[in-house]
């Protein structure tokens, strides 16, 4: 996508109420991260710096910097989650992976990661899968998209 086209994308964005975290999400709807030129863009759009754009990007965890698998995995670790056995089903996928999370699969295809509650607190240990959120999630059913 040309830098006129990316600019077209984010005008409407420009008259928002926090109109730079409306662009960011486009930006990652479209691309699944935003690139170093697109910060510029954003920069240039909101009359902001380079570093208040990256700041502001690095702020918020759904914002991302570099492309990014095309499944993820997002496992609860908020207290709740965790009276409900999720340190097990942490274990059990790091020891699956060979890896300490954040990380992603060898195959690069999922990223997995912690989320801080996903509003399933009495049926956790909660999950997102791709999007999809699953309540009571055994390490059958999270090793099964690994």
């Amino acid at each position: 996508m040309s830098e006129a086209e990316v600019r077209e994308l984010l005008q409407p964005c420009t008259n928002l109420v926090g109109g730079i975290i409306h662009a960011c999400r486009r930006l990652m709807k479209e691309f699944g991260y935003i690139s170093a030129d697109q910060k510029r863009i954003l920069s240039d759009i909101f009359n902001l710096s380079v570093a208040e754009v990256s700041g502001i990007i690095s702020f918020y965890h759904d914002f991302k910097t570099t492309p990014q698998p095309p499944n993820t995995l997002r496992i609860c670790t908020a207290e709740a989650c965790q009276a409900n056995r999720s340190r097990d089903l942490i274990k059990a996928v790091e020891s699956h992976l060979g890896s300490t999370i954040p990380c992603q699969t060898v195959d690069g295809m999922t990223a997995v990661s912690f989320v801080y509650c996903l509003g399933l607190c009495p049926n956790g240990p909660a999950v997102e899968i791709n999007g999809q959120i699953l309540s009571n999630a055994s390490t059958e059913q999270v090793l099964s998209h690994l």
